[in-house]
């Protein structure tokens, strides 16, 4: 069984497979750590960024692509502040590891990447997270990953590498 956590958004649903056990998900979302939770930074037509508490949720790294579309990759600041990273985002490979997948949302993290930003990134209109939910299911197999060393194929990619 995979642990299953589900935003809804105000643009629509995300679920995402994290690698920690159902309880220790749930105890960190009592525990505060997607209170207020919102999409705090955007890098257009790549990836979003959703703020949470990492102090509050201990999220393990897992086997994973960092190049992939659905990656869920977890970055996290030195005053206790961080985010889950949703999507395709080179620019900060470095500083974050992959801790899950995007299970079904896509189309939302697609939707929510393509809004409008201030200077710094943030999205103009704000998207917030209106209900979280935490689930186990049944685990769906991975694909294997690439090379760490592969270069991603996107488009949008090759232009941000240039």
């Amino acid at each position: 069984m995979e642990t299953v956590v589900s935003f809804e958004t105000t643009e629509g649903p995300i679920a995402i497979e994290l690698g920690v056990p159902l309880d220790d998900a749930v105890a960190g979302l009592a525990r505060g750590a997607f209170a207020g939770a919102r999409v705090s930074r955007i890098i257009p037509e790549a990836c979003v960024a959703l703020a949470f508490s990492p102090g509050h949720l201990q999220l393990p790294t897992v086997a994973g692509d960092m190049y992939g579309a659905g990656t869920v990759a977890c970055v996290e600041q030195g005053d206790g502040t961080g985010a889950l990273v949703i999507g395709l985002c080179p620019l900060l490979d470095a500083k974050m590891r992959v801790v899950g997948r995007v299970r079904s949302g896509l189309r939302t993290v697609a939707k929510v990447a393509l809004c409008k930003t201030d200077p710094t990134g943030a999205p103009i209109t704000p998207v917030t997270v209106t209900r979280i939910t935490c689930k186990a299911e049944p685990a769906v197999p991975r694909q294997e990953p690439e090379a760490a060393t592969a270069r991603p194929k996107s488009k949008l990619l090759g232009q941000l590498f240039s």
